[in-house]
């Protein structure tokens, strides 16, 4: 019979260190950090304020089943980062990618807080397309970092992606959104590439103000220096962040799962028409403006925000009427669905929305916040079937002309080549 495992204390020392805690104060141990283990012969708790971490979303409640919502208490007894491998074969529509450093295929590692939702289907789906191209690819979801502590994000980040990745080195990483930023840094790789869906310093004060608010935004511009490339999927992040820190994203289109929206079928219809908002309960999101507006709606409106993506997809189909009613968006996932999907669409007219509705053409756009004109314009395409048929067809058209994989799978393959050969 073997000895312990590596990491592990033997049955003795595993006793003595059972009989040191039960000596300890609760608070106390839970304030020293996870589990003991022993590490070239000494204890090893880990820094104070740094746990293992699986994702939990910084805002808003948590979309995995059975899991607490994330709160003053509910970001404790987290995991470490989950990583999915897996061999990457070819598949139809993305052999003609670029490919970098001699044409070899590229080790790509992406790494997102989530794969969930619009940043994480959009790292999702960048992820799959490289993987049809025949590169080896890597998902990483990033450990969690309360907004408390995000002063300390990087230290936190970089001390559980050691156990995560080991000494496993990438050509490579590729982080979705600024809480993927400082594992971006921690991991090895020789080029890395941020993408930036909205300015997420100013996302961030609309939640969580003051100390926390000023951490990221001292974080923020030394994370954008980071990368090596920054990309981001709207002209109104490039602008902003233009004007705010002198750095220009390159624009790249997110993809949209068209394959996987085909197989969506409507769900049963309740009695009447049915307005429907999908995605995050947010303030940044708007959902508060939806609500003002709803007694003056002349429908069911229907709060899609914790749903599994098959059942959120299927009420969305089975709806009227799409909103969109955020403050502050890059490129709505959610609205590019609803365009597929054949649903007319009413959107505020705030960050990259306009760059997906084009207000008459595509959908109707409204004045952020304004719950007035949010159920006017809602109530108008409920009224006017032939509008709202009319503004579906062309979005429809549109959304499969600019963000089918199979359009964007070389821009992200000449970007990666372009970064491999720097």
């Amino acid at each position: 019979m073997g000895g312990p495992g590596p990491g592990h204390a033997g049955p003795a020392l595993c006793a003595r260190l059972r009989d040191r805690e039960a000596r300890v104060c609760p608070r106390r141990r839970e304030a020293r950090g996870g589990p003991c283990r022993v590490r070239g012969g000494g204890l090893w708790r880990g820094p104070r304020r740094v746990r293992p971490a699986d994702w939990r979303p910084l805002w808003g409640d948590c979309d995995c089943a059975g899991r607490r919502r994330a709160g003053r208490r509910g970001n404790r007894g987290v995991r470490r980062p989950h990583v999915r491998r897996g061999s990457c074969h070819a598949r139809a529509g993305a052999r003609h990618c670029a490919r970098g450093l001699g044409g070899r295929a590229l080790r790509i590692l992406y790494v997102a807080s989530r794969y969930t939702g619009g940043t994480g289907s959009y790292a999702a789906q960048v992820a799959a397309m490289m993987r049809g191209a025949g590169h080896d690819v890597e998902l990483l979801r990033a450990p969690y970092v309360r907004a408390k502590n995000a002063a300390q994000a990087t230290f936190a980040v970089a001390s559980s992606l050691k156990a995560a990745l080991g000494r496993k080195r990438h050509d490579i990483v590729h982080a979705f959104g600024m809480p993927a930023a400082p594992a971006m840094r921690a991991a090895r790789a020789r080029r890395r590439v941020l993408t930036l869906g909205g300015v997420y310093s100013e996302q961030f004060g609309m939640i969580h103000p003051g100390a926390a608010h000023r951490a990221v935004s001292a974080l923020e511009p030394r994370a954008l220096a980071w990368a090596d490339a920054l990309t981001t999927d709207s002209e109104d992040t490039r602008r902003r962040y233009e004007a705010r820190l002198g750095v220009s994203p390159r624009v790249i289109l997110g993809p949209l799962d068209t394959a996987r929206l085909a197989s969506v079928r409507p769900a049963p219809r309740g009695g009447g028409p049915a307005v429907a908002y999908v995605g995050r309960d947010s303030p940044e999101k708007g959902v508060g403006v939806l609500r003002e507006a709803e007694a003056s709606i002349r429908a069911r409106v229907l709060y899609v925000t914790s749903s599994p993506w098959g059942e959120a997809m299927a009420r969305l189909a089975a709806s009227d009427v799409f909103v969109q009613p955020s403050l502050d968006e890059s490129i709505p996932n959610a609205t590019k669905e609803a365009h597929y999907l054949g649903v007319p669409t009413v959107g505020s007219d705030a960050g990259g929305i306009p760059e997906i509705i084009e207000h008459g053409q595509t959908g109707l756009l409204v004045p952020p916040g304004d719950a007035s004109a949010l159920a006017a314009a809602a109530n108008s395409l409920l009224d006017d079937g032939a509008l709202a048929r009319r503004l579906a067809a062309e979005a429809k058209r549109r959304v499969v002309e600019r963000f089918s994989p199979e359009i964007l799978a070389p821009e992200y393959g000449r970007l990666y080549a372009e970064v491999a050969a720097r």
